[in-house]
């Protein structure tokens, strides 16, 4: 890779999304890593792409601002020359509070920065047409994500969404287009309409253009095409598949969400495997609560652990919604103990 190559920063609302942000990054050749916990690396070599979580999406908008500022203040002590802002591709949690985060931490080192916000992800049927949120073609708030249990979306309008925002759609010229994104934004944010890859693509160029001032803030969508661009741009080349991990490897799958998505991929990967390559470990909601229950569940399940098979999936109960005395982090770290465990 050239010398000139930049250094990108990913900061993410929960884990889930900067892994499949960053792994954007590695497909395109990017040395790529995903930074658990407050250590960060002694060196980083430009074609690197570093990834943290802030954990923002269900906080409260002061504790999510300054969450995700402090992780971006993080990766720019990294080296982090350039930024992509990983936010929910339906908008849940507290977005605004994010990217306010995001434009707090990223003036000191570039005064004037906006954030260009286009969490659209066609791949997964999310689009942003004539300023309007769709999920699979409908409204989001019609989607699971609108019932969400922690952080549903009652509207697809990004007025609401994002109040004060002008929403825009590109013209397919990058020069053009990165004046246009400067124009509505100002110093504050612009919302991009977007409803294929190509329109994302699109948004790409204009954003390297643009350079460091302008954030980007979206899905892994918008992150892939992020990838892509500022490898071009910057001549990181294209590197070579990893081998498979060997096969006799013991994998642990751990799925905490109730997303209708989530669920369908665990049950394809049950109908993708041997039974007596899987196990399924899936406590009872009423253990969830009750530690010293769920430990003694747990330890009976994992009694004979030369028996266990080569995937074990621990996954979440159906429904968590009959107790109101669980909130998300209980219910999470009920799941971590029998990861733990296992």
């Amino acid at each position: 890779m050239a010398s000139t190559a930049p250094i990108v920063g990913i900061a993410a609302d929960d884990v889930t999304g900067a892994t499949d942000s960053v792994v954007q990054f590695s497909r395109t050749g990017w040395s790529s890593r995903l930074l658990l916990g407050e250590l960060l690396p002694d060196s980083v070599l430009p074609g690197s792409a570093l990834a943290v979580n802030t954990d923002a999406r269900a906080l409260d908008p002061a504790t999510a601002r300054e969450a995700t500022a402090s992780a971006i203040r993080d990766l720019v002590t990294a080296g982090a020359d350039r930024l992509y802002l990983k936010i929910d591709s339906t908008m849940r949690g507290s977005v605004p509070a994010q990217v306010a985060g995001a434009l707090d931490a990223w003036r000191e080192q570039h005064p004037g920065c906006f954030a260009v916000v286009c969490p659209a992800y066609p791949a997964m049927g999310r689009t942003i047409e004539d300023g309007l949120l769709r999920v699979h073609g409908g409204p989001v708030e019609d989607s699971p994500a609108g019932r969400d249990p922690v952080t549903p979306v009652p509207t697809s309008e990004f007025s609401q969404l994002l109040p004060g925002t002008t929403t825009i759609s590109l013209s397919g010229s990058a020069d053009r287009d990165a004046q246009a994104l400067r124009d509505a934004a100002g110093s504050g944010v612009v919302v991009v309409n977007a409803a294929s890859d190509s329109d994302l693509r699109d948004l790409a160029a204009a954003l390297v253009v643009a350079g460091p001032t302008a954030i980007p803030a979206g899905s892994a969508g918008l992150a892939a095409a992020m990838a892509a661009a500022w490898a071009d741009a910057g001549a990181v080349h294209a590197a070579a598949e990893p081998a498979p991990a060997a096969q006799g490897q013991r994998i642990v799958v751990v799925v905490s969400s109730l997303h209708d998505v989530a669920r369908a991929q665990t049950d394809h990967l049950q109908s993708q495997l041997d039974s007596a390559d899987l196990r399924i470990l899936q406590p009872d909601e009423s253990l969830l609560d009750q530690p010293n229950r769920l430990a003694q569940w747990a330890a009976a399940e994992l009694e004979v652990p030369e028996s266990l098979p080569r995937v074990v999936v621990i996954t979440s109960p159906e429904a968590v919604g009959g107790s109101e005395t669980l909130s998300g982090t209980a219910i999470a770290n009920s799941l971590a103990s029998v990861v733990q465990q296992t």
